[in-house]
């Protein structure tokens, strides 16, 4: 171990070896003096894990597949305690984009799970490593697809609003309130009940408005939901899926 004359902290490598900034033209005395710096920088700092050492994630290789025990508080590969989301997937079939917390190395997360009570419960995740690059081109390609997606609802919310301009002139304002609501979550199926939660009238009111506005026929059950009480089907504005601006 070797002590630096000019700062005095001590060093692993021999200070010797350093630039002399005392003796070199400008140019040249800032190089070295960023140099100096970097060495003092690097005192005392341990190396952190790479891919391959990492002593977090390098049980995972290059594809890790681990099905879930069926008991509870099964104890599961220390790994995953140390893998963080890092984006949720909206078009892939891999559902998650994880990283490690010591390496910094990314992984697609494809978790698979099938309860059907007709055959054997599945429940596993597959685990694959992806280099940067990967990463990088999986993030872009997730935020291309929300924009299109933003856009495209966009330009449904437009044509509902338009499609029933009209009409909503002669809503009350509860039926003003929840028509707006409706038309802003019309991709997201919402039920009665999350209607019912979020959209700020009484229940009453809200109840007495959605029934006001389904005989009007401007908003109606969804097909899959037409039969379920009223708390669980889920609404929508009509016409908003023959809307050609959809996509």
């Amino acid at each position: 171990m070797s002590r630096c004359a000019g700062c005095g902290l001590e060093f692993s490598v021999d200070p010797g070896k350093l630039p002399d900034t005392t003796k070199l033209v400008p140019k040249k005395k800032a190089e070295a003096k960023t140099a100096h710096d970097s060495a003092k920088a690097s005192v005392g700092q341990t190396p952190g894990p790479t891919a391959a050492n990492c002593p977090a994630c390098a049980e995972l290789g290059d594809r890790f597949h681990y099905s879930f025990p069926e008991e509870e508080g099964a104890r599961e590969p220390d790994s995953f305690a140390h893998l963080d989301v890092v984006a949720h997937s909206i078009i892939s079939f891999r559902d998650e984009l994880v990283q490690c917390d010591q390496c910094q190395t990314y992984f697609a997360w494809d978790r698979m799970w099938d309860n059907d009570v007709y055959s054997t419960p599945l429940d596993y995740v597959d685990i694959y490593r992806l280099t940067p690059k990967e990463a990088e081109e999986w993030l872009k390609r997730e935020k291309d697809w929300a924009r299109k997606e933003r856009a495209a609802e966009r330009r449904a919310v437009r044509k509902l609003e338009q499609l029933w301009a009209d009409e909503t002139t002669k809503l009350s304002d509860d039926e003003r309130v929840l028509f707006q609501y409706i038309v802003a979550t019309h991709s997201q199926g919402r039920s009665g009940e999350m209607i019912q939660q979020e959209c700020g009238l009484e229940p009453s009111l809200l109840w007495q408005a959605l029934e006001s506005l389904q005989q009007k026929k401007i908003v109606t059950k969804s097909l899959r939901t037409a039969d379920w009480p009223r708390e669980h089907a889920n609404y929508e504005v009509s016409g908003w899926r023959h809307s050609s601006d959809r996509r």
